[in-house]
């Protein structure tokens, strides 16, 4: 903070410089931009802050810029974890926090940042696995998680647009340890002919619904007997004699 607040750029030297006394003007700081009363963009990359590196952590209190929409801290010496508070920053388009000293596991809160295009945090020491949440980023163009310490599987070089989306929809939640249930064992049916005397009348009479007499000879047919409960919704064209 005070290397902010003390940054200027000399406009003769074409470089920064410190102040003698630091400003609490924010849009007075280097790399700061301020619209309408609200910090939009905060860029201190290493080169902008004329060779000097931004060290500590990341505060919590960085949630309260929800204007941000760009965030770059790349090439500093930043350590520790990312605070679950970034997840509050909704208009945050860009976040490059690439080669830093960050380290554990992202917080799953950097899902909802549903307006990022941009995330660029290679060259870092997070762990654990890349969290589901990050699925959620719909809208990211440009992705680059590797030469971390990922549990998880991610892309050994930066992806840009459909392959970027495509990676980001195979974080999904993923079942772990479960079985896809078995579907229920089919009704077996015990079928047994027997034979059965019937008139052709009835069996016109059920064929069409008529009442048509074609002829009184009777002839042998065999009609399956089911043997379980299937029997009861079970039709037949002849009835015993």
């Amino acid at each position: 903070e005070d290397a902010l607040r003390r940054g200027v750029w000399d406009e003769g030297e074409a470089e920064w410089r410190m102040r003698d006394e630091p400003t609490d003007n924010a849009a007075e700081w280097p790399g700061v931009t301020v619209e309408g009363g609200r910090v939009t963009r905060l860029d201190w990359l290493l080169f902008i802050a004329g060779g000097v590196p931004l060290t500590g952590t990341i505060p919590a209190e960085i949630g309260a810029l929800d204007g941000l929409t760009k965030l770059d801290l790349s090439g500093n010496e930043i350590c520790g974890q990312l605070p679950p508070e970034m997840g509050r920053l909704t208009s945050l388009a860009e976040l490059h926090l690439n080669h830093n000293c960050l380290e554990g596991p992202l917080p799953a809160e950097l899902g909802d940042l549903a307006s990022l295009t941009h995330l660029y945090l290679q060259k870092n020491n997070f762990a654990g696995e890349v969290p589901s949440t990050l699925a959620n980023l719909t809208n990211v163009r440009c992705l680059s998680l590797y030469d971390n310490n990922f549990s998880t599987d991610v892309p050994t070089k930066a992806i840009f647009g459909k392959e970027a989306q495509q990676y980001i929809g195979t974080l999904g939640p993923r079942l772990v340890g479960r079985s896809v249930p078995e579907p229920p064992p089919a009704t077996k049916v015990v079928v047994d002919l027997k034979p059965v005397t019937c008139s052709i009348e009835e069996v016109h009479q059920s064929l069409s619904g008529g009442s048509r007499v074609l002829s009184r000879q009777t002839f042998t047919v065999y009609k399956p007997v089911y043997g379980n409960k299937c029997a009861e919704r079970a039709s037949f064209l002849c009835k015993k004699k």
